[in-house]
C-alpha cells in the first residue's frame, strides 16, 4: 500500500523542516538544502506506490535524504577538484563545527565509500549514538564501529594528501 497524495502533502508538511535542516547541515547551503528537500520529496511521491512500512516512514525518507545529499556532494567534488588542493588543513574528524570543517567534512564524505560516508554522517554530524546509528543503517555495532574506523583511516589519509599538496 503505497502514500496517497494527501499523505505525501502531511508528510511534507510535517517533515519538510526535518529534511530541509538535515540537507543545509550536509550541503552547507540554503538554495541546495531547499531543491533537495524537493527533489527528495519528489523521490518519496515515485517510489510511494512501492513503500509498505509506514512505522519506519521517517527512516525512509531520511535515508533518501542522506543518499540525495550524499550524491549531491559527490557531484559538486567532480565539478570542483581545484577545492581539495587548497582545503585547509584540519584533522579529519572534527568535532567542531566551523564553516571550514564542514568543508573538509563534506569534502572527505564526497569521496568516501557510501556506508562509510553514512555511518560518519550518523555518529559525527547526526550526533547518533551507536546503537542508533548501527539500527538506522541495519547493521551490527560491531560492523559501523569497522566502518567508523574505516572512515577515519581514510579521513586522514586524505588530510595527510591535501597537507603534502600545500606544503
Amino acid at each position: 500500500m503505497g502514500l496517497t497524495s494527501d499523505e505525501i502533502a502531511r508528510l511534507f508538511g510535517e517533515l519538510g523542516p526535518l529534511i530541509f535542516q538535515r540537507a543545509l547541515r550536509l550541503l552547507g547551503g540554503r538554495e541546495d538544502a531547499e531543491e533537495a528537500a524537493q527533489e527528495v520529496f519528489v523521490r518519496v511521491l515515485r517510489a510511494a506506490d512501492d513503500y509498505d512500512d509506514r512505522a519506519k516512514l521517517l527512516n525512509w525518507v531520511y535515508r533518501i535524504t542522506t543518499r540525495y545529499c550524499l550524491n549531491q556532494i559527490r557531484d559538486r567534488r567532480r565539478r570542483q577538484e581545484l577545492m581539495m588542493a587548497h582545503g585547509p588543513r584540519e584533522d579529519a574528524l572534527v568535532t567542531r563545527r566551523s564553516p571550514e570543517a564542514m568543508l573538509t567534512v563534506r569534502r572527505l564524505l564526497a569521496t568516501a565509500p557510501e556506508d562509510e560516508a553514512q555511518a560518519a554522517i550518523h555518529v559525527l554530524l547526526d550526533g547518533m549514538s551507536l546503537t542508533d546509528a548501527a539500527a538506522e543503517m541495519g547493521i551490527s555495532r560491531r560492523k559501523l564501529g569497522r566502518l567508523l574506523d574505516a572512515f577515519q583511516q581514510f579521513a586522514n589519509h586524505q588530510v595527510a594528501l591535501v597537507g603534502e599538496r600545500s606544503s
